[in-house]
């Protein structure tokens, strides 16, 4: 990560990880965004400010997403309800787009998947459609980690919704995951075209401040990267960045170095 500097073409990483020590007993979270609401963050461009945040179904909203040592008892995402759910991600996340406050800003989901191998009728899977209808309802900007995965190790590794083995021979991911995947792009092309040619003048959705500054690109990025060897990634929590003073594909690509992004269908990008 580069040195921040406001208001020039770097980022600033504000809030990321797990707070406390994740063993029961002692004080331990993750607070993905809420230090928002309590920190003074201003800006010397102002506008430049968005949010990000990750969630998977083995993290949670006090797990670290740990198996054995750091593990804890507390839920993680997938055990929620899907009323819990969607009352945790408006609290520990979208609250920063709420009107009117000195921390309002726009928030991009900069990382979420799912195991392709998770079983019919599992909590992982109940957890992808609850978060992807979340995405929707709230037409938020988003990353898929990752885009594009290795087919030779795609029995342990089965995140991608892309797999490529060395021979250039490409397979695609399970149709239910699939079928999200099309659901989220769907809405997504739907809303802009209500919107019709504005679609890219239009203001923010009215829970946003009119003074607020709209994201300076409204990317609903795939993120391209070569899965690790492990197939749980980072489990951070979140992070505030500031964005490129120039918008569109290059100031995509600054903001997540490497990634191959895609905008939605109807927003005047390809989809």
């Amino acid at each position: 990560m580069g040195r921040p500097e406001l208001g020039r073409r770097r980022r600033a990483r504000l809030v990321r990880g797990v707070a406390g020590i994740p063993v029961d007993g002692l004080p331990h979270g993750r607070p993905t965004l809420t230090p928002a609401r309590t920190l003074s963050h201003t800006l010397v461009a102002s506008d430049k400010l968005v949010y990000s945040a990750h969630f998977y179904d083995y993290t949670g909203p006090n797990h670290s997403g740990a198996t054995g040592v750091g593990e804890t008892s507390d839920p993680r995402y997938r055990d929620l309800s899907r009323a819990e759910l969607l009352d945790v991600l408006h609290r520990d996340a979208f609250f920063a787009e709420d009107g009117g406050r000195h921390f309002t800003a726009p928030v991009w989901i900069s990382e979420f998947g799912i195991d392709g191998s998770s079983p019919a009728g599992s909590r992982q899977r109940d957890w992808f459609v609850n978060f992807a209808d979340y995405l929707i309802r709230q037409d938020a900007d988003f990353a898929y980690w990752p885009v594009v995965g290795w087919g030779e190790t795609r029995a342990g590794n089965d995140w991608a919704l892309l797999f490529r083995d060395r021979a250039g021979n490409r397979s695609t991911a399970e149709g239910w995951k699939a079928e999200v995947w099309s659901r989220l792009r769907r809405g997504g092309a739907a809303r802009a075209g209500r919107s019709g040619s504005t679609a890219a003048t239009t203001a923010r959705p009215a829970t946003r401040a009119a003074t607020s500054p709209p994201a300076p690109t409204r990317a609903n990025a795939t993120q391209a990267s070569t899965p690790p060897a492990s197939p749980t990634p980072d489990g951070s929590a979140g992070h505030a960045l500031l964005t490129p003073s120039t918008a569109g594909s290059g100031a995509d690509r600054r903001v997540r170095p490497g990634g191959a992004h895609a905008r939605k269908s109807g927003d005047g990008g390809a989809g």
